[in-house]
């Protein structure tokens, strides 16, 4: 046979092994999978027992560890941290490549945090980092999110000076590996300026947000999570400096966003909408603010009482008085003094 008639026949066979490759793969893995799926849905006790399954077969060290460190996630969900310990370092102590290993570092690392000792997640974080940065060609990507996650553990030990590096380093390192317009970047950006906000920096906040959204609005549009999230914390931000008029802009924004998306936080929502309608009623648009709140309000008084209902049964009773129903606003108020909050 030629070489090209060898070569033809190595590519039929190659078209024809590669699905049964995979269907094996798949019933091999099956218990994993299945495992992994109810993890990421949050079904707790069905992820462990096919996890558990998983762990009873034969498999190889790398795909043992891959699964010892869901198991390792998933007693960290459960708040089983001594197992989700054991777990994560026997899944580092068997993972013989770097993705694998870097895997199970982060979930150890976020697990000696939840013990209450974030020292020993960044020294675990950094240890990795010195490795990596010792190779070749380092891998920009896990370093970016290691300094990420290295960040918050330096603010929930109270150094915001040093977690305020991190992040920023994690900015940086999270550009170089994906680019300065990819929506990673643009999580990033929202994740900085989110610590900015804390500090009280508003200006970087309106800053990092900026582009943040910029990248939002070029890439996926408004209604990401991410992105609404970005368009609340810059409306917060713009509120707290006192330029009104552009917080509204931004607050409206996000309620247009949050409307359009499965699953949105309902709480959220309707504490954006009090504070838009409270900036209307300070512009003079109380007809504004009483079309937003009234529906917030019927909405809200069929749940457990809230700092937000009584917020939003005050600018309605405000909004009332201003369009000439004070018989209305004195109900309105009346019922928010008469709240009992828990």
């Amino acid at each position: 046979m030629s070489v090209n008639g060898i070569f033809r026949a190595g590519l039929r066979i190659a078209e024809w092994a590669t699905p049964h490759v995979k269907k094996w793969h798949n019933e091999k893995h099956i218990n994993r999978n299945e495992g992994v799926r109810h993890l990421q849905a949050r079904n707790y006790s069905e992820a462990e027992k096919y996890l558990n399954l998983a762990l009873s077969e034969k498999h190889s060290p790398k795909h043992r560890a891959e699964i010892l460190t869901h198991v390792a996630t998933l007693y960290l969900k459960q708040n089983k941290l001594t197992s989700a310990h054991e777990a994560a370092a026997e899944a580092i102590t068997l993972g013989d490549d770097p993705a694998s290993q870097w895997d199970a570092v982060e979930v150890l690392a976020e697990i000696q945090a939840a013990q209450g000792n974030p020292a020993a997640g960044i020294q675990t974080l950094e240890t990795m980092e010195s490795t990596e940065k010792r190779q070749p060609q380092p891998d920009l990507k896990r370093l970016a999110t290691s300094a990420r996650q290295r960040g918050k553990f330096l603010h929930q030990s109270g150094n915001s000076q040093d977690a305020l590096a991190a992040l920023d380093q994690s900015l940086k390192l999270t550009e170089q590996a994906w680019g300065i317009d990819h929506l990673e970047t643009a999580h990033s950006l929202s994740e900085v300026a989110a610590f900015h906000g804390l500090l009280g920096n508003h200006s970087e906040v309106q800053r990092l947000l900026g582009r943040a959204l910029e990248i939002y609005k070029a890439k996926s549009g408004y209604h990401s999570e991410e992105a609404s999230r970005s368009l609340h914390n810059l409306a917060i931000s713009l509120e707290e400096t006192g330029d009104y008029s552009a917080a509204a802009f931004e607050y409206e924004r996000f309620v247009a966003a949050s409307e359009r998306q499965q699953g949105v936080d309902r709480s959220l929502l309707a504490t954006a909408k009090v504070r838009l309608g409270a900036l209307y009623l300070q512009a003079g648009r109380s007809a504004a603010a009483r079309e937003l709140l009234t529906p917030v309000v019927t909405q809200l008084e069929h749940a457990a009482p809230t700092p937000t209902f009584r917020d939003a049964l005050a600018v309605l009773a405000a909004a009332e008085e201003d369009a000439g129903r004070a018989h209305e606003a004195n109900r309105l108020r009346a019922k928010a003094e008469q709240l009992i909050l828990v």
